[in-house]
């Protein structure tokens, strides 16, 4: 019973952490815009989905069932705090211009660690939500959410940073240099001496 009320949770989330991290790959300034217009219909969709299963496994299941709300509300309550504000803000500089290729500017406010890495936390929590059957496993299950969303915005900040060093010109480069390639048997890579021309 609670795997099938988490079926539309996990879909709908993982189809709204497909459509933000895609945000910043998009080419048009219409395509971004439309795609963070439905990614924030996603985010309210799978809050509301959340409370819901909430709702029907303590309905079903009593207080016990109270230790699956944390990896379900909380990354859900990230996402609309932080992702779906920037989303608008997005939203509106878009619809102000939203003809022509995706600047700089846009891809970088696509790819902020707040836009992308609450709803794949949503997602990373509705997947693993229906195991805190005890308080010892919710607590694995709550410390291991955490320590995944950490590292995914570790990530984005990483990916940030180099994407604006990428643009500005101050990536470091490596040069490589061609091996030493072995003359073949009997010749030697050594350059040959210059016989001065016959008077």
């Amino acid at each position: 019973m609670m795997t099938i009320a988490l079926l539309p949770v996990i879909a709908v989330w993982a189809y709204a952490a497909v459509e933000l991290h895609a945000l910043a790959l998009r080419r048009g300034r219409r395509g971004v815009r439309s795609a963070a217009r439905r990614a924030g219909i996603a985010l309210f969709v799978g809050m509301l989905l959340a409370v819901a299963a909430v709702a029907v496994a303590v309905a079903v299941a009593g207080v016990a069932r109270w230790w699956l709300a944390p990896p379900l509300l909380v990354p859900a309550a990230a996402a609309l705090c932080l992702t779906r504000p920037r989303l608008g803000r997005l939203v509106r500089r878009l619809s102000a211009d939203p003809w022509g290729p995706s600047d700089p500017a846009v891809r970088q406010a696509a790819g902020h660690p707040a836009v992308v890495v609450p709803a794949t936390a949503a997602l990373l929590g509705s997947l693993v939500a229906g195991l805190a059957t005890t308080w010892p496993i919710a607590l694995t299950v709550y410390g291991f959410v955490a320590a995944a969303t950490a590292g995914m915005v570790l990530d984005a900040r990483r990916r940030l940073a180099r994407s604006e060093r990428l643009r500005t010109g101050t990536l470091p480069c490596v040069l490589v240099r061609p091996a030493h390639v072995p003359a073949p048997y009997g010749r030697t890579n050594e350059p040959r001496e210059r016989r001065p021309a016959a008077a």
